[in-house]
């Protein structure tokens, strides 16, 4: 049967298979190939990785039967600056495109930078451009990775998969090129954190290990974060779940030798507006001796998951010309009005969903400069959102629930007491797969609950899915539990 089926992705296997005659392995990893290229094969294979079991297999099967970059349609990325689509094909002649797909702290090399090469070749010694912060870096060493084993090799080329060694500032999802391409590959995006605990060092002896500690996992994984309370001063990790958490504190304790103390589990609340306003701000004085002059005018209001593009939080357009404010001013104002919604007017946390339109301005040609437009644009950034209503938004979680039949009925009910709503419910296997959206603040203790619920015959799993705006009464309630009053 198996022959039969692959026969059909190759006309000479076909001929073979219907004449009886004897089909090489060769043959037949060619046939899964072509079908494997035109996804109507999927190769399945069994192993554990815990056990060295199968893992060989596995590696032959990904050289056998996957594509290789000439098997697919070339990559397309956008050029800087504009949405112009670019087609990048895996050629070595053609100038040098890579992705950085994951960064790694390894305490005898320093930061391992993994790279994808789409086209183009790089060699040891040359230097590179960061296209996501238009920064250059020079490459010191280029390595072949296997398992803990690395090699040092002189270049790469397109196709190739590999690690520098040199670049500080390359973050994972960058795109990097040697100056030839103004290309932006296709982003890898991160889901928001959805829980946060504060931590803190054991001893005195502790706190500089664990700032640097952590600054190095920050740097290795996208989806956990580190931020300091604008109140209280706090350390706060944020990630995607208890057990995300659990892992960073345990990998301090075993590979950075740090001791920490950890809070309670809290979830990390966005906030949003819901008013449109018209904002200003100004910085017009003199400091040391220099006069700072800058005045901006902008508007504010509120924007639909739906209408911005993936990974991004905030948007903001340019609808002044150089007349009103120079050009060379345009980009301060830009950076400075984003980062201003890193502090949001309720709780401190990052806004999001808010679409910022420069409007208007003044500049004097003497007194103006980055600097004094930076703190204007904050400085309307602020009061807008303290007038534009800021509401709070809570992290949303997608749960799937697996249970028999005869304890449905409660688990849906509890859902519902949980401010949860119900997607859809379906057979799975003579058992019932309920796939809910519940607020994340609902679901700590919920595997204890579930287990109480089916008598611990239920299973369920967890994914976030988005922020949603909080209900009124709920706000008000996370407010005083925040504030204390």
């Amino acid at each position: 049967q198996l022959l039969e089926h692959i026969s059909e992705y190759d006309d000479n296997l076909m001929e073979k298979y219907l004449e009886e005659k004897e089909i090489t392995e060769l043959e037949i990893i060619s046939a899964i190939r072509t079908g494997v290229i035109k996804h109507q094969f999927i190769p399945v294979l069994c192993g554990s990785s815990l056990r060295n079991k199968g893992v060989q297999l596995l590696l032959d099967a990904i050289n056998d039967y996957l594509p290789s970059p000439l098997d697919v349609p070339p990559a397309v990325g956008t050029e800087v600056d504009s949405e112009k689509e670019i087609l990048v094909h895996a050629d070595p002649s053609n100038p040098f495109s890579a992705l950085a797909f994951k960064v790694q702290i390894d305490k005898y090399v320093g930061k391992l930078i993994y790279i994808r090469v789409y086209s183009g070749s790089i060699k040891r010694g040359d230097s590179i451009v960061n296209q996501s912060t238009g920064k250059k870096e020079r490459v010191s060493r280029v390595l072949q990775v296997h398992s803990n084993k690395k090699k040092d090799i002189f270049d790469l080329e397109a196709g190739d998969i590999a690690a520098i060694v040199g670049p500080k500032n390359i973050k994972t999802g960058d795109t990097l090129t040697t100056g030839e391409l103004n290309l932006l590959l296709a982003p890898i995006t991160f889901p928001d954190s959805v829980i946060s605990i504060a931590i803190e060092p054991k001893t005195k002896a502790d706190k500089d290990n664990l700032d640097i500690s952590l600054k190095k996992l920050e740097e290795e994984d996208p989806t956990f974060r580190v931020s300091q309370h604008k109140d209280t001063g706090q350390t706060l990790i944020s990630g995607m779940g208890d057990l995300h958490l659990e892992i960073i504190i345990d990998r301090l304790k075993r590979e950075f030798n740090v001791h920490a103390n950890v809070g309670t589990p809290q979830v990390a609340y966005r906030e949003s507006i819901i008013n449109k306003v018209i904002t200003n701000g100004e910085f017009i004085r003199e400091m040391n001796g220099k006069g700072h002059y800058a005045i901006v005018k902008l508007k504010l209001s509120p924007l639909e998951l739906d209408e911005l593009k993936p990974g991004e939080k905030n948007r903001f357009i340019n609808s002044i010309d150089p007349e009103v404010i120079p050009k060379e001013f345009w980009k301060a104002i830009q950076s400075s009005s984003l980062n201003a919604c890193l502090d949001g007017p309720l709780m401190s946390n990052p806004i999001e969903r808010v679409r910022i339109e420069l409007i208007g301005g003044e500049f004097n040609e003497v007194d103006s400069n980055e600097t004094a437009f930076s703190i204007a644009s904050s400085i309307a950034v602020n009061n807008g959102l303290r007038k534009a209503k800021a509401v709070i938004m809570e992290p949303i979680m997608l749960v799937s629930i697996i249970s028999p039949e005869d304890f449905v009925g409660e688990i849906i009910g509890d859902i519902n007491a949980k401010r949860g709503r119900i997607e859809h419910i379906r057979n799975v296997n003579q058992k019932q797969e309920i796939t809910a959206h519940i607020p994340m603040s609902e679901l700590f203790g919920y595997s204890t609950r579930l287990r109480s619920i089916s008598q611990g015959r239920a299973d369920y799993t967890t994914e976030y899915l988005k922020h949603e705006k909080t209900p009124a009464n709920i706000q008000e309630k996370i407010l005083k539990k925040v504030r204390g009053f």
